[in-house]
């Protein structure tokens, strides 16, 4: 079980990483929401993100990040077409492929319309790392995304 999600996370990473080469998503500027610390959205996409399905269809991005002596500090946005889903967080470094929970939030709910946002801080040393958006027990990889170290 453990080998079949290293697998998935390794080739979601490997495309990840072609997408960066190749080019993938818009920067195109996106109506502003509400700006609350929790949720609201984004005046405009970062270029970190990427779409997903599966547990919903929708969009995951980090909108910023941070290398602080905590570990990783980033600023998560997922937001959903339709219905209401659950979804966990994990990241790793590419080079060992150790893996690292967030400290917060725990599996977080995002219901359409109403896209989630928060800081969340990995514990983990600095390095090129990837931030995978999962099913909340972590078992389904749904995307990742890629953070310089």
């Amino acid at each position: 079980m453990v080998w079949a999600v290293v697998g998935i996370i390794v080739v979601i990473a490997a495309l990840v990483l072609g997408m960066q080469f190749v080019g993938g998503g818009s920067q195109e500027p996106q109506p502003s929401g509400s700006a609350a610390p929790t949720s609201g959205a984004s005046p405009s996409r970062t270029g970190n993100y990427i779409p997903f399905e599966g547990n919903g269809d929708g969009i995951f991005e980090i909108v910023r990040h941070e290398w602080t002596s905590e570990g990783l500090l980033i600023r998560v946005r997922v937001e959903i077409e339709r219905g209401e889903y659950q979804f966990g967080l994990f990241a790793f470094t590419n080079e060992t492929r150790e893996a690292f929970d967030a400290l917060n939030p725990a599996p977080f709910t995002v219901r359409a319309g109403t896209p989630y946002e928060a800081d969340v801080v990995f514990p983990m040393p600095q390095a090129d790392s990837t931030i995978v958006l999962s099913t909340p027990s972590g078992a389904v990889a749904l995307n990742a995304l890629p953070v310089p170290g």
